[in-house]
């Protein structure tokens, strides 16, 4: 069985688990960390061929040098690559280019038309580092949190296994994984998601509106700031930072934006181009 391994936060990890899907990022922009060269699939997963690849922690100094830091805690999430490509393609990446040969991320993405893939069908297995909290209230709090995290994916079904020591997380060495009994014996786990906050929210709006005036524009939908010179690039700004918010509402949003271009065959500079020439037209 070929392994790929998806870095991402514990908190992340839980939702994943326990809503049985994957956030996927939307690869659409004009950024220069957009590589997809499809127009037919516009979001892709992060993933790495190593565990300890490059990709999901920017860089190779921490513990070690396997770049992991041990007072922090990290997750690995291993995939069964040979499952997901019956159904996905899967697509290696160097996003710095050949002229940085040392600089290769082992990324492999996992490319796909729609915001969102199953989960648990493809997980062999979370693999968790927790380091030591520290006293008093404030360690307090990370414990409890962190345990809370845990306990999510406990209840999800989920393999899991618990390291102590750093080094053996970077390796995914299950054989050398501490899990402990504690997550059957806590207690319910509010897991409702967190509230939007408002720039989110206004930029999840943003989006909307832009992706309306791409597909039909017209005197009332066609502002100002869409016709500066400097659009494209600050639309592809709030593509980038939309990359992190992956709320069910902000993921619909991009889904929307994918389909139009999907359904024109364009980029989203040749879009905007479009759109501006048909403004113009209109007299704005």
């Amino acid at each position: 069985m070929r392994r790929l391994w998806h870095y991402t936060h514990l908190s992340k990890a839980a939702r994943i688990a326990e809503e049985d899907k994957f956030q996927l990022t939307f690869g659409g922009g004009p950024s220069a960390d957009n590589l997809q060269k499809s127009k037919l699939r516009n979001f892709y997963l992060s993933t790495s061929s190593i565990p300890s690849g490059r990709y999901g922690r920017g860089g190779t100094n921490g513990e070690g040098g396997i770049g992991f830091y041990p007072k922090s805690s990290h997750v690995l999430i291993e995939l069964n690559a040979s499952k997901i490509s019956d159904n996905y393609k899967i697509k290696p990446v160097n996003y710095w280019g050949k002229e940085f040969k040392n600089m290769d991320e082992t990324e492999e993405r996992i490319v796909s038309r729609n915001s969102s893939m199953p989960a648990r069908k493809y997980i062999e297995a979370i693999h968790i580092y927790l380091p030591p909290f520290a006293e008093g209230e404030v360690g307090k709090g990370e414990k409890s949190q962190a345990f809370a995290h845990v306990k999510q994916i406990d209840d999800s079904g989920v393999k899991y296994y618990i390291y102590a020591d750093v080094r053996d997380f970077a390796r995914a060495d299950s054989n050398r994984a501490e899990n402990p009994d504690w997550p059957q014996t806590l207690g319910a786990v509010d897991s409702s998601p967190a509230s939007p906050r408002s720039w989110e929210t206004r930029q999840e709006a943003r989006i909307a509106s832009i992706t309306d005036w791409l597909s039909n524009p017209t005197r009332n939908n066609t502002q100002s700031e869409y016709m500066s010179m400097d659009f494209l690039q600050s639309f592809g700004a709030d593509l980038h930072n939309a990359r992190g918010t992956k709320s069910a509402s902000s993921q619909a949003v991009l889904q929307k934006l994918s389909e139009l271009i999907r359904k024109t065959d364009k980029s989203i500079k040749q879009l905007v181009q479009d759109a501006q020439d048909k403004s113009r037209k209109l007299n704005y």
